[in-house]
């Protein structure tokens, strides 16, 4: 039994001599279809039980799409049940806690901002901007929508930020960029809840799914000229029905 969230084990052909084990994640599923990340399903992979449908790949005219379609040769009933959103959506309101799921563990996540293409191509890409308390390093160009073939059956026109303080680590590996900023630090760990598996991890509200994980950049607090928060924010686009 397929489970949004899972990883699903794909085959990628390099050459004629070479195939790999790879895997991505299930974003949703309905019956005989998996919708998942296009950038984890590279146009020459191999489905066992199944095959592509659509994919935006990596480094195509439809790559902002970022979504895969795959039909199984049978089907599968989703429990539980998620419902995909068919109408307006209000990601913002008051002490919204969102989930992201990845492989049945269930991690709050809290939204900063949602961003249509123009207000995210309108921020300083690769420096520091400020939005809803948050410093943070605009890192995603290319995944909001330019160029879309999936238009007629879903909006994938909305990117929103959020954070999590599911887990910490040091803040070494990324001493190099805080630096940069010129700022006393009063803090030595950094929040983070996602690594680039979790790509295409679906994000819940109690029993729909909104949108899904992307990737991530770094974010501060700070006060005083000095940084006392330091987390990843979260990309996730939200995916409607239309």
């Amino acid at each position: 039994m397929y489970k949004i969230g899972d990883l699903f084990n794909i085959k990628v052909k390099i050459d004629d001599f070479t195939i790999i084990d790879d895997t991505l994640v299930i974003t949703y599923i309905i019956r005989d279809i998996i919708i998942t990340c296009g950038h984890c399903l590279p146009p020459n992979a191999i489905i066992p039980g199944g095959k592509i449908l659509f994919t935006s790949g990596f480094d195509t005219d439809y790559e902002s799409e970022e979504l895969g379609i795959i039909q199984l040769n049978e089907i599968h009933e989703m429990n539980p049940k998620f419902k995909l959103l068919r109408t307006d959506y209000d990601i913002l309101s008051p002490s919204k806690e969102l989930f992201l799921l990845h492989q049945s563990q269930f991690d709050i996540i809290k939204p900063i901002q949602t961003f249509n293409f123009e207000q995210l191509t309108n921020l300083q890409f690769n420096e520091l901007n400020f939005t809803n308390g948050f410093y943070w390093f605009h890192s995603i160009d290319k995944l909001i929508n330019k160029k879309s073939k999936l238009r007629h059956l879903f909006d994938l026109s909305t990117v929103c930020i959020a954070y999590s303080e599911a887990k910490t680590k040091p803040i070494e590996s990324e001493m190099k960029t805080i630096m940069k900023l010129g700022l006393e630090l009063t803090t030595d760990k950094i929040f983070y809840l996602t690594e680039p598996s979790y790509s295409g991890s679906p994000i819940v509200d109690k029993n729909y799914i909104i949108g899904y994980h992307l990737g991530s950049t770094l974010g501060f607090k700070i006060r005083d000229s000095k940084i006392y928060w330091i987390g990843k924010l979260i990309y996730f686009k939200l995916i409607k029905l239309v």
